[in-house]
């Protein structure tokens, strides 16, 4: 493991040995401009991905093309220069939109309404896409390697977080755990036929999303990315070595030969948060990473490997106990088989009036409990007293 401060020191040494042919320096890396400056002055190449590949990734009409071409939906979307033709274009889509700003800003951001709306665009400096949000999607990430001339999925992952989390602060399943592998398959086929129409050498990660059998591009990202690591970990793969192979020459059959490996367990990458070390900070995840770090759990199956991971990050799924559980009016029909199994699994359960209802209506009887502001004593006294063992909670 590498600090952000450490990393020109270890690039220097690296250099030093005199056995590095070329450097790649990712794009986003922290003191980009720094280390292509020691790498050039070392008298060592650097290799990558062409501007103008990159630059197709976040143009739209590029993207309409490419995905055309691939047998992938791109979501509608208008490119808009304020909050007046903002309003215009999520009226035109309807309510829930993604804010993607500019390129000179991050964070994209989810709205529900109008007033969200203007919330978010009230830190926006030069315009933005407004695109349509799909809730109910299934989204994957597929790593693919390319020598800009064909193209071949590495590693192909599912998020197990809703749309509209950040994929840094989502945790991820290799092989994928809803979707029947033939469904996968496909998803990595259109991949791979992305990344070849595109050109882009190296590796990206092209994020689709599954919605009643339609595969949407969600975003691609061309260079390194969290799911890179955690694949190779659980394929016993080298990613980052074929793609170095690429960059140095190697046509992709000699850099990859095979197909996507088969892990041979099931694997979970656990994002890691430190809200611990900030109290009052708001721990409701969205479009904008929050997240520090990861972990790896593994297993024989998905619960045993969800355990594992959750036990790596230091939060341990209670064996037993009392659980909250305050759902939003959508989520409430979920809500009903998820309490149905907490009953089944031993645990007491209560809740906020409107979600002990809709429990009721599968059969689970809940406590019903005060919210903060109905009176006392409310959640957050049963919190303090350690009479809650879990919380679920979709605000």
């Amino acid at each position: 493991e590498i600090r952000f401060a450490d990393v020109p020191a270890a690039l220097e040494d690296a250099l030093a040995t005199g056995k590095a042919s070329a450097a790649y320096i990712d794009s986003r890396a922290p003191l980009r401009d720094a280390l292509i400056e020691m790498t050039c002055a070392a008298g060592v190449r650097l290799v990558g991905p062409a501007m103008d590949q990159t630059t197709l990734l976040g143009d739209r009409k590029s993207l309409s093309r490419l995905c055309a071409e691939s047998g992938l939906v791109l979501k509608d979307g208008r490119e808009v220069a304020n909050i007046e033709q903002a309003r215009e274009a999520a009226r035109a889509l309807s309510y829930p939109v993604l804010i993607r700003p500019g390129q000179a800003q991050r964070g994209d951001a989810v709205a529900y309404d109008e007033g969200q709306l203007e919330r978010i665009f009230a830190r926006i400096e030069d315009g933005a896409i407004v695109e349509r949000f799909l809730e109910d999607i299934v989204e994957c990430a597929v790593i693919i390697l390319s020598d800009g001339k064909t193209a071949r999925a590495a590693a192909v992952l599912e998020m197990l977080e809703e749309a509209g989390i950040s994929s840094l602060d989502c945790a991820e399943v290799l092989p994928p755990f809803s979707i029947p592998k033939r469904t996968w398959e496909m998803l990595a086929a259109k991949a791979e036929k992305f990344a070849a129409v595109s050109r882009i050498q190296g590796m990206t990660t092209v994020r689709l999303g599954l919605r009643y059998d339609v595969a949407y591009f969600l975003s691609a990202t061309a260079g390194g990315s969290r799911e890179v690591p955690f694949a190779d970990l659980s394929l016993s793969s080298n990613i980052i070595a074929a793609t170095a192979a690429i960059f140095d020459g190697a046509p992709l059959e000699k850099a990859w030969p095979g197909a996507p490996a088969e892990a041979r367990t099931v694997f979970i990458r656990q994002p890691l948060f430190s809200f611990d070390r900030f109290p009052g900070a708001d721990t409701v995840l969205g479009a904008d990473p929050r997240s520090t770090g990861d972990v790896v759990g593994s297993g024989a199956n998905f619960a045993e490997a969800f355990a594992n991971a959750r036990r790596a990050a230091g939060r341990p799924l209670p064996p037993g106990g009392t659980v909250f559980v305050s759902l939003r009016d959508r989520d409430k029909r979920d809500g009903m088989l998820l309490g149905a199994e907490l009953k089944k699994a031993g645990f007491k359960v209560v809740a906020t009036e409107g979600t002990a209802k809709a429990l009721s209506g599968a059969g689970v009887q809940a406590r019903v409990v005060y919210r903060v502001s109905e009176g006392r004593p409310n959640v957050v006294d049963l919190i303090k007293n350690q009479e809650i063992s879990m919380v679920i909670y979709t605000p």
